[in-house]
C-alpha cells in the first residue's frame, strides 16, 4: 500500500432535513480556493451518509438537494502518523438543508 494511501483519513457526510430526517440522494461538493482537486468518490455509501478517504487538509462540504442547500461546514483532516505513532481521528461531518 503506498504511504500516500495511508496517511489518509476517513471523513463521513450525513445530510439531514431542518426536521432531522436523513436525506439520501443529495449533491455533494467542496468548496474552496481555485485550483482545489475535486471531491474523490466515496469509499462507502450507507443511506443518507458517505464516507470518504481523504489526505490531510481543510476541507469545506456544501450539500444540496432540488433547490436547498446546507451552509457550508469545514472539517480538518490532520496527519495520521505522529513522531512515528500512528493516530487516527473521527470525523463526521452532519450537514442540514435550508431552503435557498
Amino acid at each position: 500500500i503506498p504511504q500516500s494511501e495511508l496517511a489518509k483519513e476517513a471523513v463521513r457526510v450525513s445530510v439531514f432535513t431542518p426536521g432531522g430526517i436523513p436525506l439520501p440522494g443529495y449533491e455533494l461538493r467542496l468548496v474552496g480556493p481555485p485550483g482545489q482537486p475535486p471531491l474523490p468518490k466515496p469509499t462507502l455509501i450507507q443511506g443518507s451518509s458517505k464516507s470518504f478517504a481523504l489526505p490531510p487538509g481543510s476541507y469545506t462540504f456544501i450539500a444540496s438537494y432540488l433547490g436547498t442547500e446546507s451552509s457550508p461546514q469545514t472539517v480538518e483532516v490532520r496527519p495520521v502518523l505522529k513522531d512515528g505513532e500512528w493516530i487516527t481521528h473521527d470525523h463526521a461531518v452532519n450537514l442540514a438543508l435550508s431552503p435557498n
